[in-house]
């Protein structure tokens, strides 16, 4: 079965009044301080993705813990694709499972850290690879580090989020795992305005500020960390 990754859009709404960052400033501040070459030099760094590593730099400070330590280890993926006339993300619909705290919810792609996993960036990468398709040629260069986060119900699983941008001349379908139901692109700007609403959940209803469209709606774990990478991405380029 093949899975075609599918464009959605959300209702219309005002963009959040944090994105204010400009990408002129931010190509100001690489032309100050030159980003640092990627270790992998195989492939061309796109715009995007620089501006990106020069973001999650300058809030390294407040916004940038330690990886992740011990032995519950896991990561995510947000890949990034841009236009002349958006940024979009990939996300996963996990698929129904009983043993997954997190079964049928919109995801990045991600896992645990296995033992053939020489970093938290290796296991971002193989779980991409296994849930939706993608390989490590696809991306422009190697993920980009921007956190460690812990979802609300498993504040015991630190979670290293990455950042990777898919190449321009990549336009092939995702082939989904077996612990994937969907992948789609939403754009960024359909994730920048968050509401109250309702969300059903093994332990009944849930009220939850949720975004995306509603037939995708994001919340929890996953719609925290899009809300932290929307604060680094110029408001130009959502």
């Amino acid at each position: 079965m093949r899975l075609e990754l599918r464009r959605l859009s959300a209702p219309a709404g005002t963009p959040r009044d944090r994105l204010n960052r400009r990408i002129g400033d931010a190509m100001g501040e690489q032309a100050e301080e030159p980003v640092k070459a990627a270790e992998d030099t195989t492939g061309p760094r796109s715009d995007l993705l620089r501006l990106l590593r020069v973001g999650f730099e300058r809030d390294r400070s407040s916004r940038r813990p330690a990886l992740p330590t011990g032995p519950a280890r896991a990561s995510v993926l947000a890949v990034l694709r841009h236009s002349a006339h958006q940024t979009e993300v990939l996300l996963i619909r996990r698929a129904v499972r009983p043993d997954d705290p997190w079964s049928g919810q919109m995801a990045l792609p991600g896992g645990h850290r296995e033992v053939q996993d020489i970093d938290e960036a290796a296991t971002a990468l193989r779980e991409l690879r296994e849930e939706v398709g993608l390989e490590t040629t696809d991306l422009e260069g190697p993920p980009v580090y921007m956190e460690t986060r812990s979802p609300a119900n498993r504040p015991d699983l630190p979670v290293a989020v990455f950042v990777a941008v898919l190449r321009s001349d990549v336009h092939r379908s995702a082939v989904p795992g077996k612990e994937v139901a969907e992948a789609v692109w939403i754009p960024l700007r359909d994730l920048s305005v968050p509401w109250q609403t309702l969300v059903p959940t093994p332990r009944g209803p849930l009220e939850v500020l949720a975004t995306g469209p509603r037939s995708h709606l994001v919340w929890g774990f996953t719609r925290k960390v899009l809300a932290d990478l929307l604060d680094v991405i110029p408001e130009v380029l959502t």
